[in-house]
């Protein structure tokens, strides 16, 4: 530009001096007019700017004093410069108050199960070594002395070389927040009914007590406890009353233990209890007392009382590092091995003790069968009846398990189990459904078609709840009676009370015949063919396999066949090895016989394969 006007001024004159001396003071007034200019628009820029950073301050400032988060600022040595509404709230403590206070002193905050106080942000940043610190789990003193739970965040500030110039506290109270979490978490440890801990919180307390310390020379103890017959309480009197009886039990219970005691409720109506005493015979006195208690005690309802047992097992801890689990897996076992002998006792968990190896081959039987119950390893085996003919009127069904191998696993070996554990009801009911099905594609045989009998424990049939369910699945299946008969065992438990014979009644209404199998097993065999009306009766093995060289067994062999042909049942042998015992059979007059001579139990499904039904 310079140039440009020089240029110009040479062109317009002859470059004298004079000319110069003429244009040089309106040259320069004009430099002064522009720089003048430029002097005043950047004074108005500054000013605009100030003006816009201390809009931006107060906006900012406003902004922070509104938000619910509390916000504190330090400098690098820890004094506070900021505080806004919500911080000054929370602590308790006018802002006017915090703002020139060393942070230490204005705002304690404890952090850790420590309780280590925060003296000054900015130096507790450079500790850590973050550029951003969370915490959702501190606590912040108040004015007053309360220690409120907060969540914070301190983040450093930095001016542009990088130098720490201060820190911000940002927090804000999380009271309702940590209330929720602990009821939360009472709840997930708590038995809501009882307000005793549950089986997680129970579990996890076993590992702090078998490392805990002993007192002299005392002993730690783990009780395992079931209520006896409680079942009966829900269904006599319903489940409200049911839920009040247990919290009156847990009431009681607590009642009769030491505060040190532990207890808990595992669920349904089990206990479990840890507890310091002298020896096993102490722990034996301390679970008797607690049997004599909860058998002496009466719920009222209405003009009744109901009452239950208790049986107990005891396990002793030998050894601190002993397993939680392995030792609740003992106490239960002799929990178990309690019931079994007759229940509302203790039983002390020793290795070598025949009750305990008892219960523990029977637990380890019934894991057995639930996982074939879980893998649907059950199978329907199916045995011939023959006439005196030999011909085959039909099958009696059987039931088989398979191995987790594959390996076929008799009756025998499971089926004592399955009793003691109560479960007979439960592989009735598989029984039943498969049969059933079975039926729906069993094949036609020349001329009479055979039969298929179903046994049915007593437990079952004593059970309405099972007998209404198999009336309604017999009912909706149209399994036609020709081809399903049903034999009831156990004889010995039947009662012939008003369930039984009115399920009796329902089978012949629906055209269903029904045997007694095992006759002459049971005290009172004798008694119920006066009491129930069936249809035929089946004569246990344990006579006829010795009828040839035992004249008790034929005699009463024989007894049993005249009694049945006077009443007009149908009288079935098993057991019927050889041919001597068929004949010696036929010469008592029995009308059909079952057993190895004729043939072996074979599945159904290969029975299902033969085209016709063939004779012997």
């Amino acid at each position: 530009m310079n140039m440009s006007i020089i240029s110009w001024l040479s062109s317009t004159g002859d470059g004298s001096l004079d000319h110069w001396l003429f244009w040089a003071p309106l040259l320069m007034w004009a430099l002064l007019v522009v720089v003048g200019v430029l002097v005043l628009s950047s004074q108005r820029r500054k000013t605009q700017s100030l003006a816009m950073l201390r809009a931006v301050g107060e906006l900012t400032e406003l902004t922070l004093s509104n938000v619910s988060d509390g916000v504190i600022h330090t400098d690098a040595d820890g004094i506070i410069t900021f505080c806004n509404t919500a911080a000054a709230k929370i602590i308790g403590v006018p802002a006017t108050r915090l703002v020139g206070q060393p942070f230490k002193l204005g705002v304690r905050v404890y952090k850790g199960e420590a309780q280590t106080l925060v003296e000054n942000p900015a130096s507790f940043m450079l500790t850590t070594g973050a550029g951003v610190y969370l915490d959702p789990y501190s606590g912040l003193r108040t004015a007053n002395g309360e220690i409120r739970p907060i969540s914070e965040t301190i983040s450093l500030v930095r001016d542009a070389s990088g130098k720490v110039i201060g820190a911000v506290f940002v927090f804000q109270d999380v009271s309702d927040a940590r209330d929720l979490s602990d009821q939360l978490t009472y709840q997930a440890r708590h038995d809501s009914l009882t307000g005793l801990p549950n089986r997680l919180a129970f579990e996890e307390s076993i590992k702090d007590f078998v490392k805990g310390p002993r007192e002299g020379h005392q002993k730690k103890f783990l009780m395992y406890l079931d209520l006896d017959h409680f079942k009966m309480i829900n269904d006599v009197y319903g489940h409200a009353n049911g839920d009040r009886f247990l919290r009156e039990i847990s009431a009681l219970l607590r009642a009769l233990l030491r505060p040190e005691d532990g207890l808990a409720r595992l669920g349904g109506d089990e206990f479990g209890i840890t507890l310091c005493l002298a020896d096993a015979e102490k722990a034996q006195q301390v679970a008797d007392s607690l049997i004599a208690a909860v058998g002496a005690f009466r719920l009222d309802v209405g003009d009744q009382q109901g009452e239950v047992g208790l049986s107990i097992g005891i396990v002793g801890i030998a050894e601190d590092r002993c397993d939680p689990s392995v030792l609740m897996a003992r106490a239960d076992t002799a929990c178990y091995a309690a019931k079994d002998r007759g229940r509302g006792r203790c039983q002390l968990y020793l290795p070598d003790d025949p009750h305990i190896l008892l219960a523990e081959s029977t637990l380890d039987c019934a894991n057995m069968i639930q996982r074939a119950f879980d893998d649907n390893r059950f199978e329907v085996y199916l045995q011939e009846i023959v006439g005196r003919d030999r011909k085959v009127l039909g099958y009696e069904s059987l039931i088989r398990m398979r191995s987790e191998t594959g390996a076929l696993v008799m009756p025998a070996e499971f089926m004592p189990a399955a009793q003691r554990m109560g479960w007979m009801t439960r592989i009735d009911q598989w029984m039943l459904q498969n049969v059933i099905a079975l039926t729906r594609n069993w094949p036609k045989g020349k001329g009479q078609q055979p039969y298929i009998s179903l046994n049915l424990s007593a437990r079952s049939f004593g059970d309405a709840t099972f007998g209404d369910g198999m009336l309604a699945l017999l009912d909706a299946s149209a399994v036609h009676k020709r081809i399903l008969r049903f034999e009831i065992t156990e004889t010995d438990q039947l009662q012939a009370n008003a369930t039984e014979t009115r399920l009796i009644s329902e089978l012949h209404r629906r055209g269903f015949m029904v045997w007694l199998d095992d006759m002459g097993t049971g005290y009172n065999s004798f008694d119920l063919l006066k009491r129930l009306r069936i249809d035929g009766i089946k004569i246990d093995r344990s006579f006829t396999r010795s009828l040839l060289i035992s004249p008790i067994d034929r005699a009463l062999t024989e007894a049993l066949v005249s009694i049945g042909k006077v009443m007009h049942l149908e009288i079935i042998a098993e057991g019927v090895e050889d041919e001597e015992t068929y004949q010696a059979l036929l010469g008592m007059h029995a009308d059909a016989f079952q057993g190895h001579r004729f043939h072996r139990a074979e599945s159904a499904a290969n029975v299902m394969l033969h085209q016709s039904f063939a004779t012997v």
